[in-house]
C-alpha cells in the first residue's frame, strides 16, 4: 500500500485536506497528517509522497531537511469561481483587510486573488498579533473568521482555499493513479474552481506560471544573480552565476549564504543587510563588480539580490553605451579634405596635423577666431586610431566655473542644489576612448586648470561630490584665440598645464596671410551655400586686399549676405558698408598706438559698468573706421592692464575701465 503524508501549519487544515482527498483515492492509499501546531517534527515517518503546505512557516527548512525532497509535492491553492465572482462584484476601489493565519499566508492569498482577476479591491494583509492594523470596515477571509479584528463591521468569508486541479493531478501521477483524472468526481470538482481551464496534457506537462516566467528572466541575464531571503538562505540563482563560480544550483539552493558562498559573504559582512552595495571584489585572481540590492514587502526587509559581473565585462558594457553617443552627434564631422587651401602655410600645418593624428599626444591649436581651429580638431580625430570613438567639443568660455566643472567631471547625486537624481556622467567619461576638444581653453579658471592637469597626468577623474576614482582614456585637443605663452608670463595660465597641452603646437594662420586661398575658399563657400552669383573682378581684387579680421567666418557671413541680395553678379556697391568703409592700410596709417589706446579706453568708459569683450571692441573699431587687428587689441588691453587702467575679467564678462583709467582720460581732456 502507498502512503501520502500531508504536512501543514494547521491541524484543522491538514484534516480538511485528508477528508477531501479520500473522495478521489480508494482505501489502497493511506493518508496521514502532521501539523506544525499539533505535532513534534523530531521524527517524520516515511511516505511515498509528501504533500507539503507549510512553505510559509519558519519550520519549512527543518522539515525539508528530514524528508526525501524528490518525493515532495507542494500544495497550490485556489478558490471557487462563485466566491471570486462575488468579490469582483464589489465596488471598485473598496478597501478591505485580508485575514489569514500568518502574514505570509495573507500575502499569498492576496497574490492569488490578484492572479484570479480580483483587482477592484484594495487588500491589506491582516494576521494574528499584528500591530497597527488598518482601521477599515470590511474584512475578507478564507475560512479564518476567528482572527478577524473586533472593530470590523462587514465580514465576507470566501471559504477555505481549495487544492488546485494541478496539485491533485501531480499527486495522482506520483501515485500512478492517473485514471482518477478521467473520473466524474474530479471533473465536477474542477468545474467549480476559479481556475478550471486545465487539460490533462497541461497538468502533466506543467503550465507556464509566473514562476516559470521569472526563471526565464533570470536565465536570460548575462549578469550572475543570486537571491538571499530574510533568513539568509539562497532561494534562487541563475546559470550565469553557476558558470562564474563553477558550481551547480543544487549545491546552492536552500543553503545558508554564509556557508555556501563564504568568500562573497566576507566581502559583505560589514555592509549590513539593508544597504545597497557596489564594490569591486577579487575572486580567483579575477576582479568582479559586486552589486547588492535589498528588496522589501510592506516596508519590511524581505531579502536581497546579489549581482556579480566580471569587471572587464562592465567596462565593455560602458564602452558600448559610449559608442551609442556617436548617434547623438558626438562624432567628428570633418576630415583634412574639408580644409580648403593651397598656400604653403596651410599645406605645412596640415602635414604636421596629419602626423600628430597618429599619436595620442595632447595638441594645442592657436590662432585668431574664425581661422578653422575646430575643423583641424575634427580632422585630427578622424585620422587617428580613435576615429571610431566619441569626439566631444566644449567651449570653456561658455560656462561658469562650477558648471564647467560638473560638465567635464560629472557629479554624484546630492552634490549640489539642482543636481539630478542619480548624478550625471561627465564629458571625460563620455569621451572615454576618444577625443575631447576644449575650445577657448584660456577661459578655464586656475582651479580647473589644476584638475585638468591631474587628468592629463594620472588618466583618472573624480566626479563632483564623489570619492570614487574613475579611470579614463581620453585624448585632449585644446584651442585658444589668445597667446597662451604670454598668459603664462602674466600668471594668467598655468605653465605646467601649458607645457602639457603644448606637446604638439599647431598655429593656424589668419586668412589675410593666405592671400592665394581667399578666392579658392570663396568659391568653395559659394558652391556650398548654392550662391547663384559670380564675383566681379573688382570684388575679387577687393577680397584679396581686405584684411578679413574675422577670418573665414567673416568671409562666410559676407558671402551668405550677398546670396540674399539675389544679384547675378556682385559688384563693389553690393558689399556690406562696414567692409567697404574699412580701409586700414591707407585710411588710418597715421593713427598712433597711443591714440588707439585712448580710443579703446573711451569705448570702455562709454559702456561702464558693463564690460566689453574683444570681439565687440573689434566690431566698434570697424564701425568707426579704426584700423586695428584683434591681436593688436589684445596687446593694447594687456598694456592698459599693466598700467592699472582696466580690469580684464574671466570668461564672458569682458573688460571694464576702473577709476584710475577714468581719471587718466579726464587728465587728457584738461
Amino acid at each position: 500500500m502507498q502512503k501520502v503524508l500531508i504536512i501543514t501549519i494547521s491541524s484543522k487544515v491538514a484534516e480538511g485536506y485528508k477528508n477531501f482527498l479520500k473522495n478521489f483515492f480508494d482505501e489502497d492509499i493511506i493518508i496521514g497528517t502532521k501539523s506544525v501546531d499539533a505535532d513534534n517534527f523530531d521524527y517524520i515517518e516515511c511516505a511515498d509522497v509528501y504533500l507539503i503546505g507549510a512553505t510559509s512557516s519558519e519550520n519549512f527548512e527543518p522539515i525539508m531537511a528530514k524528508i526525501d525532497k524528490s518525493k515532495a509535492v507542494f500544495i497550490r491553492l485556489t478558490f471557487r469561481q462563485k466566491e471570486i465572482d462575488q468579490l469582483k462584484a464589489i465596488k471598485n476601489g473598496t478597501e478591505a483587510l485580508l485575514v489569514n493565519l500568518s502574514r505570509q499566508m495573507a500575502i499569498e492569498t492576496i497574490s492569488d486573488l490578484h492572479r484570479l482577476g480580483v483587482t477592484n479591491i484594495i487588500l491589506y494583509p491582516c494576521y494574528p498579533y499584528q500591530e497597527n492594523i488598518p482601521n477599515l470596515d470590511m474584512a475578507i477571509t478564507p475560512g479564518e473568521r476567528r482572527f478577524v479584528p473586533g472593530h470590523i463591521s462587514e465580514v465576507m468569508d470566501i471559504g477555505d482555499r481549495l487544492l488546485t486541479a494541478n496539485t491533485i493531478a501531480e499527486l495522482a501521477l506520483r501515485l500512478d493513479y492517473a485514471h482518477i483524472l478521467q473520473g466524474e468526481s474530479y471533473r465536477q470538482y474542477v468545474s467549480t474552481l476559479a481556475e478550471q481551464n486545465y487539460s490533462i496534457d497541461l497538468l502533466t506537462n506543467k503550465t507556464m506560471s509566473i514562476e516559470n516566467a521569472y526563471q526565464m528572466l533570470m536565465e536570460s541575464l548575462d549578469v550572475a544573480v543570486i537571491g538571499i531571503d530574510v533568513r539568509d538562505k539562497i532561494f534562487v540563482c541563475n546559470n550565469a552565476f553557476c558558470k562564474i563560480r563553477n558550481i551547480s544550483k543544487f549545491e546552492l539552493i536552500n543553503r545558508e549564504f554564509k556557508t555556501a558562498l563564504k568568500n562573497i559573504y566576507n566581502h559583505l559582512e560589514d555592509s549590513g543587510l539593508t544597504k545597497k552595495v557596489s564594490k569591486i571584489i577579487r575572486i580567483n585572481q579575477t576582479n568582479f563588480a559586486l552589486n547588492v540590492f535589498p528588496f522589501y514587502w510592506e516596508n519590511q526587509y524581505a531579502g536581497r539580490y546579489i549581482l556579480l559581473q566580471r569587471f572587464s565585462d562592465t567596462e565593455k558594457t560602458q564602452h558600448h553605451l559610449r559608442m551609442q553617443l556617436m548617434k547623438k552627434g558626438h562624432s567628428a564631422k570633418y576630415t583634412f579634405d574639408d580644409i580648403i587651401g593651397n598656400c604653403q602655410a596651410i599645406r605645412k600645418i596640415k602635414e604636421i596635423a596629419e602626423k600628430a593624428a597618429r599619436s595620442d599626444a595632447s595638441i594645442l591649436l592657436t590662432g585668431e577666431s574664425g581661422t578653422g581651429k575646430e575643423l583641424f580638431a575634427h580632422s585630427i580625430h578622424k585620422a587617428s586610431k580613435r576615429s571610431s570613438m566619441p569626439f566631444i567639443a566644449l567651449n570653456c568660455a561658455a560656462f561658469q566655473d562650477s558648471l564647467l566643472e560638473s560638465e567635464l567631471f560629472g557629479y554624484v547625486e546630492g552634490s549640489f542644489t539642482g543636481a539630478k537624481k542619480g548624478g550625471k556622467h561627465g564629458l571625460f567619461e563620455y569621451a572615454h576612448g576618444g577625443t575631447l576638444f576644449l575650445d577657448e581653453i584660456e577661459g578655464m579658471s586656475a582651479n580647473l586648470q589644476i584638475k585638468l592637469l591631474r587628468v592629463l597626468q594620472e588618466k583618472e577623474i573624480i566626479r563632483v561630490g564623489g570619492n570614487r576614482i574613475i579611470k579614463i582614456d581620453v585624448r585632449i585637443i585644446a584651442a585658444s584665440n589668445e597667446n597662451i605663452r604670454e598668459l603664462t608670463l602674466q600668471n594668467k595660465f598655468r605653465k605646467d598645464l601649458y607645457y602639457r597641452l603644448n606637446t604638439i603646437p599647431i598655429e593656424v594662420p589668419p586668412l589675410r596671410e593666405r592671400e592665394e586661398d581667399v578666392l579658392v575658399i570663396s568659391e568653395y563657400i559659394m558652391e556650398k551655400i548654392k550662391a547663384g552669383f559670380v564675383l566681379s573682378s573688382q570684388v575679387k581684387e577687393f577680397f584679396l586686399k581686405y584684411r578679413w579680421e574675422g577670418n573665414i567666418r567673416e568671409l562666410y557671413n559676407v558671402l551668405e549676405y550677398l546670396k540674399y541680395l539675389d544679384e547675378k553678379e556682385i559688384r563693389i556697391e553690393h558689399l556690406p558698408k562696414y567692409i567697404t568703409d574699412f580701409e586700414p592700410q591707407e585710411q588710418h596709417a597715421a593713427l598712433s598706438y597711443r591714440e588707439k589706446e585712448v580710443y579703446i579706453l573711451k569705448l570702455l568708459e562709454s559702456s561702464f559698468p558693463v564690460g566689453i569683450g574683444r570681439r565687440k571692441i573689434l566690431d566698434r573699431c570697424r564701425t568707426d573706421g579704426v584700423g586695428i587687428s584683434e591681436s593688436l587689441i589684445r596687446k593694447i588691453l594687456s598694456d592698459l592692464e599693466k598700467q592699472d587702467f582696466i580690469t580684464i575679467n574671466e570668461g564672458r564678462c569682458g573688460t571694464t575701465i576702473n577709476d584710475k583709467g577714468v581719471m587718466y582720460l579726464r587728465s587728457l581732456v584738461l
